[in-house]
Order: C-alpha cells, then sequence, then structure tokens
C-alpha cells in the first residue's frame, strides 16, 4: 500500500449557517491521482479549500507529512501543496513566464533574486504543460486551454507534493480537457506528484484516475479504485441517473445516461 500523503479525520466544516461537510475521514495515497466526484452542491470544492487551507476554520483534523495542518506557516504550506482553482484573476497584464514565476514564491527569499532552481523549476514547469512556445505572449491574449495550462504550469513550479486543482476542464472543450488530464498523468509518471482532482465527468473520472472519492451531500458516498467505485448503481445514487455500461475499442469501460 502507497504511504498516506494527506491524513482526514472527522472533518466537519460550516459556512453561512449551512454545515457543508459532515464528518469526512479519508487517508489520501501518495502518488496517486484522485479524482472527486458528486453532484453540484455537495462539498467538493470546500473540501479542496480546506485541503490547502484557504477554509482554516473547521472542526476536526487534516494531517501532512504526519502534522496538523495549522502547524505550516503560509510559504511553508505552499512547499507542500498547490491549488488550482475554478477561477483565476491575472496579476495585471503579465506574460504567460511572468506568471508561472509567481509560483516560486514559497522558494524565494523576501528581496532575493531568483536562482538557478528557481529558473530551472520554471523552465520544467513550462515544458511538462507544453507553454514555453508562448512564453513571452502577454496571459490575456492567449486561448482558454492555454491560459489553462500556464495556471497549472505556475502550479507546478511551486513543486508541491500534493496538488489540488478543482475542475480543471470549466469552460474548455472536450480536446483541451483531455489535453489537461494527459498532462495530469505525464506530471503524475514523472514526478509521483499526488493528485487530487474534482471532475464532473464520470468517464475521465475512470480514464485518468487511480482512486475516486464519490460526494453526496457533504457526505462521502464510496470511495477507493476508480475503475471499481464508478459503477451504474452508484452513479444512480449519487447523480439520480440511470447508466449503460458501453466498451470502447479500446476495452474501456464507459457509461451513458439511457431512458426509462
Amino acid at each position: 500500500m502507497s504511504p498516506v500523503a494527506m491524513e482526514i479525520k472527522n472533518l466537519s466544516c460550516t459556512a453561512g449557517n449551512k454545515e457543508i461537510l459532515h464528518n469526512i475521514s479519508l487517508n489520501i495515497e501518495a502518488g496517486k491521482i484522485i479524482s472527486v466526484i458528486g453532484p453540484n452542491g455537495c462539498g467538493k470544492s470546500t473540501l479542496l479549500r480546506c485541503m490547502c487551507r484557504l477554509i482554516g476554520t473547521y472542526d476536526g483534523t487534516i494531517s501532512v507529512g504526519g502534522r496538523d495542518l495549522h502547524s505550516y506557516g503560509r510559504r511553508e504550506l505552499a512547499r507542500h501543496i498547490a491549488i488550482l482553482p475554478q477561477q483565476h484573476e491575472l496579476p495585471g497584464k503579465v506574460t504567460a513566464k511572468e506568471l508561472v514565476e509567481l509560483g516560486r514564491f514559497a522558494h524565494i527569499r523576501p528581496f532575493r533574486a531568483a536562482r538557478r532552481t528557481d529558473r530551472l523549476a520554471v523552465q520544467k514547469a513550462m515544458e511538462i504543460t507544453r507553454t514555453a512556445g508562448f512564453s513571452e505572449r502577454p496571459v490575456h491574449t492567449l486561448s482558454g486551454g492555454e491560459q489553462q495550462r500556464v495556471w497549472l504550469a505556475m502550479a507546478l513550479a511551486q513543486e508541491p507534493e500534493i496538488l489540488l486543482l478543482d475542475e480543471p476542464g470549466t469552460y474548455l472543450d472536450i480536446r483541451h480537457q483531455l489535453e489537461i488530464m494527459e498532462l495530469l498523468r505525464q506530471l503524475q509518471k514523472e514526478t509521483g506528484t499526488t493528485v487530487i482532482v474534482v471532475l464532473h465527468d464520470i468517464n475521465q473520472a475512470i480514464k485518468y484516475t487511480d482512486k475516486t472519492v464519490a460526494m453526496k451531500y457533504g457526505r462521502i458516498a464510496a470511495a477507493g479504485n476508480a475503475r471499481e467505485v464508478i459503477v451504474p448503481e452508484l452513479i444512480h445514487s449519487v447523480f439520480c441517473i440511470t447508466v449503460g455500461e458501453f466498451m470502447s475499442l479500446s476495452g474501456e469501460k464507459a457509461f451513458l445516461p439511457v431512458n426509462k
């Protein structure tokens, strides 16, 4: 069994007098790609935000490296965990390379120049995400898919042990969604980074992720091997739809809604 990258015990979270997460306990295996699936409003994004302390007030504990999340300083935590949220706000008219360089904030001391290791980390992140070809272009002039890859490169430049992504395919067409998922698989294979990704597409979860966590009403409905957990019965229970199981030409299973 893989070592544990993150341990969550009895996590509950309330926002606006409403309890969003209810007593969640979960071990995240190191070096795996884990998908989080479930209907809108079930707590997926809240769970991710707790995992990186963007939401810092909750009941229960979250531990990374055997330490409680609250014991880390901000810069120290950023060397362990990076997050790519659903929405981004550009810090002015920066180039792609300048945006990726911002990912090194956790490694560069204040008022110190970037070191060779920082430059190499930026270069590697841009190579993995295939963004080096437009490194000098302003980010706001790039296509949606190109911009998403630049934001991903910025997160990779942090060199985190754990990478959190909240619906990275939002607003992207199917080609660019699959491109992002292929990049995540490449990253996991080359660096051993633990990836936790919120997905809406259950077929992408089956194809690209090792483990899955299915959520409903702020609770875990099921967790385990993605291909074993995601079955018609679970889909009906979590999403309230009936699906049929199909087999692709490459022998991979997929699910499509059926009328009944």
